[in-house]
C-alpha cells in the first residue's frame, strides 16, 4: 500500500487539512516532521496537508515539494503511524506536480506509483 496520497481537494472529505504557515522550504518540512511526529504519538491513521504554497519559479515548487515527501517518505519508514498522509491540492496541476516528484523519487516497481498510466 502505498501511504502517500494525492488527491484534488473536490475529492477529499472527512479529515481536517493542516494549513501550512510557512511557504515552502526546510521550515515548512520541520513542521511537518512536528505533525508527523504528533500523529505517530495519537496514532492517527490519516493526516491531511494543504499543498505548499506555488511560486511563478517552478524548480523552486519541485525543490519544496521534494523536501516535504522526502520528509514523509523518511518518517514512514521507521514509524506505522500515521497510516496514511494526504495531500490535498486546490488544482489538478498542483496534484500532478506532486505526483511527478514522487514518481521520480520513490517508486520501485510501477505498482508503486502515484496516479495512472501516463509514465510509460
Amino acid at each position: 500500500m502505498i501511504r502517500l496520497e494525492v488527491i484534488e481537494k473536490g475529492n477529499h472529505t472527512g479529515e481536517t487539512v493542516i494549513t501550512n504557515p510557512f511557504p515552502g522550504g526546510l521550515e515548512l518540512a520541520r513542521f511537518y516532521q512536528e505533525k508527523l511526529e504528533e500523529a505517530a504519538g495519537l496514532q492517527t491513521g490519516l493526516l491531511c496537508f494543504e499543498p505548499v504554497s506555488f511560486s511563478p519559479k517552478k524548480s523552486d515548487n519541485f525543490q519544496n515539494i521534494y523536501l516535504l515527501e522526502k520528509c514523509i517518505m523518511d518518517f514512514f519508514k521507521t514509524n506505522p503511524y500515521p497510516k496514511q498522509v494526504r495531500i490535498v491540492c486546490d488544482t489538478p496541476d498542483e496534484a500532478e506536480l506532486y505526483k511527478v516528484v514522487y514518481n521520480f523519487y520513490y517508486p520501485g516497481t510501477k505498482a508503486d506509483r502515484l496516479g495512472d498510466d501516463r509514465w510509460d
